[in-house]
């Protein structure tokens, strides 16, 4: 039931996505110092919110020690207070019973507090050491629900058990209730997956491929971007819309939208995302742009604010449309519509003009005289 791939730990506990959640099978504290100090490491230096729930044989003050070592500043991050250490009995067992909707709401809780204090999200890690067999159907149960939710957060877990403890029986519920699992085979980290991940991941793959051909035969943009308009997604036809590639507006130090948005226009687009988020509306906006090659482009952009649980605003998706010639057509209508008017109205004669129902529709100056 299981499906096993080589892999090596820095590819494993690198760029890992949101909502990801895996366990590791551990024989020593040196197994687990080689995944998570490294895992932490790359959590603090991306602005995310860490915490360690340790448990033998790595207690709080040896994996404190560990990722000092690894970290020549790590006091600056202790400083901020962007990474917890605590013991199993500060968080799976208090008063030294194992309570699994308050673990789980905990979590959650961490999650929202470290995105309302200016951090990415939440990158954790829990030991489960200290489980006892009394324990291991609600802690099974337990894990099954956080596989089935976490991906509506911003959290990375790694779930950590040591192959001591765990049976035949005991290895498959927890494969069964994770993503992936890691396990060390002739000093080489490896992964296995479940045959229920292996299917879910089959699904999800098809219907990314529906939704690609989908966005593919939209004639406009797509988008999803987050809160300060820093793009997370961009469909190819942004490339010719705006005259950008992708890649300007995608990843660290990259363009925000509004960048090339006309100055003119800037404040009035942010005005009107502020009402419609305000009122969980759709925004339904035009606005100009800079294209790339200095032309003005007029855009027209529809998007939907996202919100988490607690009506915080996550990100927009949204779809943008080049109406450039349409607008230039609307300028001449209305251009052409006005020097008419002004010849009708220096005439010297009181004239009006009617429509084929006899509707008078424009009356010049001098008949407005009389």
């Amino acid at each position: 039931m299981i499906s096993l791939e080589g892999s090596s730990r820095f590819t494993l506990v690198d760029d890992i996505p949101w909502g990801t959640h895996f366990c590791l099978f551990y024989e020593s504290k040196e197994d687990l110092i080689d995944i998570l100090v490294p895992y932490f490491k790359e959590g603090l230096e991306n602005n995310e919110y860490c915490m360690w729930v340790t448990s033998e044989p790595l207690n709080k003050k040896e994996a404190e020690r560990a990722i000092r070592n690894a970290i020549p500043d790590f006091d600056k991050y202790l400083k901020r207070k962007q990474i917890e250490i605590i013991s199993y009995t500060e968080w799976y067992l208090l008063n030294n019973e194992f309570d699994s909707d308050r673990v789980l709401d905990g979590w959650v809780d961490k999650c929202n507090l470290a995105q309302e204090n200016g951090f990415e999200g939440l990158r954790l890690t829990g030991n489960t050491f200290w489980l006892e067999k009394k324990d291991w159907n609600d802690f099974r149960d337990y894990e099954e629900e956080v596989n089935r939710v976490i991906g509506n957060y911003r959290v990375k877990a790694i779930c950590t058990y040591s192959l001591e403890k765990c049976g035949p029986f005991e290895l498959l519920d927890v494969i069964k209730n994770h993503q992936f699992a890691l396990i060390r085979r002739d000093g080489t980290w490896e992964s296995f997956k479940s045959m229920e991940q292996i299917e879910l991941e089959r699904k999800l793959k098809e219907s990314e491929e529906r939704y690609r051909t989908l966005i593919s035969n939209i004639p406009g943009a797509v988008y999803r971007c987050d809160e300060n308009w820093k793009m997370l997604f961009i469909s190819d036809p942004f490339l010719e819309i705006c005259g950008y590639p992708k890649s300007d507006f995608i990843g660290d130090g990259a363009k925000t939208f509004n960048s090339i948005m006309h100055p003119d226009d800037i404040q009035m687009v942010e005005e009107i995302a502020s009402d419609c988020i305000n009122k969980k509306i759709p925004i339904d906006v035009d606005y100009r742009i800079i294209h790339a090659d200095g032309t003005i482009r007029y855009i027209h952009d529809r998007a939907q604010g996202i919100f988490n649980e607690n009506n915080k605003l996550v990100w927009y998706d949204g779809v943008y449309f080049d109406i450039t010639e349409k607008k230039e057509t609307e300028l001449k209508v209305e251009e052409s519509k006005n020097h008419y008017e002004t010849i009708i109205n220096n005439l010297g004669d009181p004239m009006h003009v009617i429509d084929r129902n006899y509707k008078i529709i424009l009356t010049n100056d001098t008949l407005k005289k009389w």
